[in-house]
């Protein structure tokens, strides 16, 4: 079954709201069946797919992309928020399709800091290349960037306080 990321610890970190009801809408529409489904977009079976539309598992990011180019949607078109706006920084790399790993490598950062930032659990922000790095592979401006990571230091502060 093709599980959300994972850190070190077996922690989930890729975790986006997967809007579970218009996947399996836009999937019926089609005609397919859930097996179906997985063979277009390349996953084992059935099972997978039905683990998404329960809520029970969340595609990769690159599987992500391939179920929004099989149903014909954008990949943000499949997150229970389709604010492009109001996304996070994980949220905004899920939908471009980018793991972890792949964005920590254009950001010319580890995977663990690259988290960090993500989850707003760091204590210096990154410097001016990283954000543009950032800014590149994710195809929005430096501004946004550090728009996002204020708001997810913003966000880990509140979650901290009692």
């Amino acid at each position: 079954m093709d599980r959300s990321e994972s850190g070190v610890d077996g922690k989930a970190y890729a975790r986006v709201p997967l809007d579970v009801h218009r996947l399996r809408d836009l999937r019926l529409r089609k005609g397919w069946t859930q097996h179906t489904l997985s063979v277009m977009v390349g996953v084992q079976g059935a099972a997978a797919v039905s683990a998404w539309e329960r809520g029970l598992a969340v595609p990769r990011p690159g599987t992500l992309l391939r179920i929004a180019r099989a149903l014909g949607v954008e990949p943000v078109d499949l997150l229970r928020r389709g604010d492009v706006e109001a996304m996070t920084l994980r949220e905004l790399r899920v939908v471009r399709g980018m793991s972890l790993r792949e964005l920590a490598v254009a950001a010319g950062t580890s995977s663990s800091t690259l988290r960090r930032w993500e989850s707003g659990d760091f204590v210096r922000a990154p410097g001016a290349d990283a954000i543009r790095a950032l800014a590149n592979a994710l195809d929005v401006g430096p501004a946004r960037v550090e728009e996002l990571l204020t708001m997810a230091r913003s966000r880990a502060g509140a979650r901290s306080r009692p």
